[in-house]
């Protein structure tokens, strides 16, 4: 386990990446201490942990948490599950707006869950590019799709996931992919159908592909992609 003052160090030297809490666990955790803030740290794997908060905390105190897991460990929110006074739970995906205004009610759990904001590199690839990959999208963006190709919302690496380009290499892997998409519509009262995307990427060895944490099989990148290499397979899934 590496020292905190090394941890600083490193820090200093302008490193940009994630680090692993399996290891940085208790440096996070004297971290937090130092203002007050006391956790149950719970690393998952290489990509996500769950923190929850041991007794209720200040807003203050949860952005302090936020921005440091954010800043000094290379780590997002992603989820959050919360129980109310009333015994209410719920388990909601991270967003600002809806996370803030849950925070504002009278808790008495709370427990964030974080991925990797940098997974494996921003700048190079660690995951060999294949020949063929897939996509699953929205029937109603096939059409922009074959036009404009596969578009990051952002002409940067950010570590947003609406900017994700989501991609898997298994064919047989679609169904259940499919399969969670539309559980997931169902929740957001959202029901839509899919076309499953072939694309080629025999020329495009140049593409960063990151590691999905929440779904090891498969991967994202920021990479725009081109119309030419992509072919619908299947619609109306």
């Amino acid at each position: 386990m590496i020292k905190y003052n090394e941890f600083v160090e490193q820090l200093k030297e302008g490193l940009i990446r994630t680090y692993d809490m399996r290891k940085y666990k208790t440096t996070l955790d004297i971290n937090l201490r130092g203002c007050g803030i006391i956790t149950n740290i719970i690393p998952i794997n290489k990509f996500v942990f769950e923190l929850e908060f041991v007794s209720k905390v200040t807003k203050r105190q949860i952005d302090y948490t936020l921005n440091t897991i954010q800043n000094l460990f290379g780590y997002i929110p992603s989820f959050y599950h919360i129980t109310l006074v009333n015994n209410m739970n719920r388990s909601n995906k991270y967003e600002e707006k809806s996370f803030n205004s849950d925070i504002e009610k009278d808790y008495k759990y709370l427990k964030l869950v974080f991925e990797a904001k940098y997974e494996d590199s921003l700048t190079k690839n660690t995951n060999i590019v294949p020949d063929i990959c897939y996509h699953l999208t929205p029937d109603n963006k096939t059409e922009k799709i074959l036009k404009y190709g596969l578009e990051s919302k952002a002409n940067y690496r950010k570590s947003n996931h609406d900017q994700r380009i989501y991609l898997f290499v298994n064919i047989c892997e679609y169904e259940d992919l499919l399969e969670k998409l539309k559980i997931n519509d169902l929740m957001n009262n959202d029901e839509k159908t899919y076309s499953l995307l072939e694309i080629d990427l025999s020329e495009r060895k140049d593409i960063v592909l990151h590691t999905d944490p929440n779904y090891i099989k498969g991967f994202f990148a920021y990479d725009n992609i081109a119309p030419h290499t992509i072919k619908i397979l299947k619609s109306n899934l």
